[in-house]
């Protein structure tokens, strides 16, 4: 489940998005999404805008569904150790929706598990160190049976 710390902030930005603007919580949501060295890249402006767009695009009214959706989840930690095949797990070391010590306590409950952590990356890794990510795929499903 969402940390309880968390939630206050996230329902606010929701409530902000449905009734206000999406354009209100872009930045802050972006911050959440994103890792520092990408937010400020000067090389990754356009792609950042690019991802500012993308966010802007979505309706109102079913991205704030989603969001609650996340706020309100329950959590599967208990059921972590019941997972009995090869799990990868990647977590951006700048990321501060599922913060890396939370990816840790995953790896450690799942058996089998392997875990990475992308430099430089915060909870969009896959955009922000793409290179990173499909190398660590690559390397776990090259390792599997």
């Amino acid at each position: 489940p969402e940390p309880p710390e968390k939630i206050r902030r996230y329902k606010l930005l929701n409530f902000v998005a449905r009734w206000l603007s999406l354009r209100l919580v872009a930045t802050p949501v972006m911050e959440i999404m994103f890792g520092q060295k990408f937010m400020a890249d000067p090389e990754r402006a356009e792609l950042r805008e690019e991802w500012r767009r993308r966010l802007l695009a979505n309706d109102r009214i079913g991205i704030t569904r989603a969001v609650k959706g996340v706020i309100h989840r329950a959590g599967v930690n208990d059921q972590l150790e019941a997972i009995t095949v090869p799990t990868l797990i990647i977590v951006g070391d700048q990321d501060v929706t599922l913060e890396p010590a939370e990816s840790e306590s995953m790896h450690a409950s799942i058996p089998d598990s392997r875990l990475v952590i992308i430099p430089g990356a915060g909870h969009t890794s896959t955009v922000e160190e793409p290179e990173a990510v499909n190398a660590a795929i690559s390397e776990f499903l090259a390792g599997l049976d």
